[in-house]
């Protein structure tokens, strides 16, 4: 059965706690010395949640998988942040590993879905359990001149 809420999905479950990592991080004062990358670092992390929300509320698998790799950039991105933050000894290693850990399985949660939606069907396409198929078969096909009609 499929998730009826995007906060079901994993991958906006996984984003929504590496937001909220990110958000502790940067509430270190070290931040202040470079408000440049604290704003990318903080703009990343907000937004895999929403483009993954706005990508649910789709009807269409492709234009969801849209969103969705626009939500796995960010993710990268929060991953590439991070790395950068520890570059320039704005924090240890050890403080945003959790949060790197998070952006990485978000990741991998968001291809999956990326992976699955590009072979969906649309649901509007979908054939219903005991629906039957269309005759390939016109249905006003009319014989041949000179041949006999069925049952005669």
């Amino acid at each position: 059965m499929g998730a009826k809420d995007y906060t079901e999905l994993d991958c906006w479950q996984l984003s929504d706690r590496m937001r909220c990592l990110v958000s502790d991080i940067l509430s270190d004062s070290a931040f202040r010395r470079d408000p440049e990358l604290r704003g990318q670092l903080e703009s990343a992390a907000e937004s895999p949640c929403p483009n993954i929300a706005e990508g649910f509320a789709r009807f269409q698998p492709r234009d969801f998988a849209r969103f969705l790799r626009i939500a796995k950039g960010s993710q990268a991105e929060v991953i590439e942040r991070l790395a950068r933050a520890v570059a320039k000894k704005l924090v240890t290693k050890e403080r945003v590993a959790e949060a790197a850990e998070f952006a990485r399985r978000a990741k991998g949660a968001t291809t999956r879905l990326i992976v699955y939606l590009e072979t969906a069907e649309p649901p509007n396409q979908r054939r219903r359990r005991g629906q039957r198929t269309r005759n390939p078969e016109p249905r006003n096909q009319h014989p041949e001149p000179g041949t006999p009609e069925p049952g005669t």
